[in-house]
């Protein structure tokens, strides 16, 4: 006996034998995890003549040349249940929607229930087929759309962020001006004067100031952005978001740190001895010009290729906060997880990051007062993006080669 049922991603037919009652599987239409049914026993009744001719579910419902019920797992594979949204949508057989909230069946092309007001438009996400890549321009309409409800909190929520963040880069700051003067204090001996190597005075207070400021900075800064992403889901996921969200940046917090020095030993690694080059190139004396100029323009081609591996990283692993937020995974899970999500949208991601890019200088060169708009909206916007393809999470499994 076969168990027939729909995708809840994209309401496709399936069908699996009965013995594949409880485990998991990808739907083969639109790739969401989907768990078979357990068998319910038919009802008892009399047949009738009439009975034959009862339409159903015909052959044609099927996919012959679908290996769904081959798929089919034993459900304990790590899948994490709370991966899904947990207000999808409801639809009815005619396309009505009904509401997460009240129950109450609305019309297909409603985007608020017509009995307690529920954003359909937002408790719907999790309905939507997972995306092989992102759409830019509707992440960034639908970043403005979803802002607009909450927009008062998120910019309140920028607001306590950029304070918050301010007073932290400023003890930051004056920590490494104290380090600069601990350390001239140990080149020149304690005496007065010019110490007797300008160049490696240079480099240790350029270095060593700029290490530090990047060490204080680091645990918060992941802190409040992991606290601020956790408000954003919030908000897409139709949930209540609340300030106090900013503060619940300790989920996550662990790996986000191991995964943001990752990327802190590539920049130091690629930029450092740039800089360094750059530095010895620029205060080279004038009889040793030529190799001055010569460590300059090595210093730069040893800067544009960590630039680009820096970028590499940005694009690969972009979503890994809001992996983390959403499923609580560990290093190795995250960045599976990230760049399976981006495998085939890391052009688009490249290109979104570029619009970010643009939206942010904009704003910063104007004043600080559009970056209480324009900040939201792009994370908003980020969020939007990773909406789009997070659906494909069912398809990433251990044996899937992220690269």
């Amino acid at each position: 006996m076969a168990i027939e049922f729909r995708c809840s991603g994209c309401d496709k037919l399936l069908r699996t034998p009965e013995d594949k009652a409880g485990k998991s599987a990808n739907c083969p239409e639109c790739g969401h995890r989907v768990t078979v049914p357990a068998v319910a026993p038919p009802p008892e009744v009399a047949f009738s003549p009439a009975d034959s001719n009862a339409s159903g579910p015909g052959e044609d419902d099927f996919d012959s040349s679908s290996d769904f019920d081959q798929n089919v797992d034993g459900g304990d594979d790590g899948y994490d249940p709370n991966w899904d949204l947990t207000r999808e949508r409801q639809s009815t057989p005619d396309g009505d929607q009904t509401c997460p909230m009240c129950g109450t069946v609305s019309g297909p092309e409603s985007s608020r229930c017509r009995a307690c007001g529920e954003d359909l438009s937002i408790s719907n996400l999790n309905a939507r087929p997972g995306r092989q890549s992102i759409d830019i321009g509707e992440a960034m309409r639908d970043g403005m759309e979803w802002l607009k409800p909450d927009l008062s909190i998120m910019i309140a929520a920028t607001l306590i962020f950029g304070m918050l963040f301010w007073f932290i880069y400023m003890v930051a700051y004056f920590s490494s001006l104290i380090l600069a003067g601990l350390v001239a204090a140990m080149v020149q001996g304690g005496g007065g004067g010019r110490p007797a190597d300008e160049t490696l005075f240079g480099m240790i207070v350029f270095l060593g100031g700029g290490s530090l400021m990047t060490i204080l900075l680091g645990p918060p800064y992941t802190f409040l952005t992991l606290g601020f992403t956790r408000l954003t889901f919030n908000v897409l996921r139709g949930n209540t978001a609340d300030l106090t969200d900013l503060f619940r940046g300790v989920q996550g917090f662990l790996p986000a740190i191991i995964i943001n020095l990752f990327y802190g030993v590539l920049v130091l690694v690629t930029s450092g001895p740039a800089m360094a080059l750059f530095m010895f190139g620029a205060l080279a004396e004038d009889e040793v010009a030529g190799s001055g100029v010569g460590l300059i323009l090595l210093s730069g081609t040893i800067f544009l290729i960590g630039s680009l591996l820096q970028l590499a990283f940005c694009v690969y692993l972009w979503p890994y906060y809001w992996v983390l937020v959403d499923r609580n995974t560990g290093v190795g899970e995250t960045i599976g997880l990230s760049l399976a999500i981006t495998r085939k949208s890391r052009l688009t991601v490249l290109g979104l990051m570029l619009i970010y890019g643009f939206i942010w200088t904009i704003a910063y060169t104007m004043c600080s007062l559009p970056l209480l708009f324009a900040y939201p909206y792009l994370v908003m916007m980020m969020g939007a993006a990773y909406i789009q393809v997070r659906n494909n999470s069912g398809t990433i499994d251990a044996s899937t080669d992220p690269v």
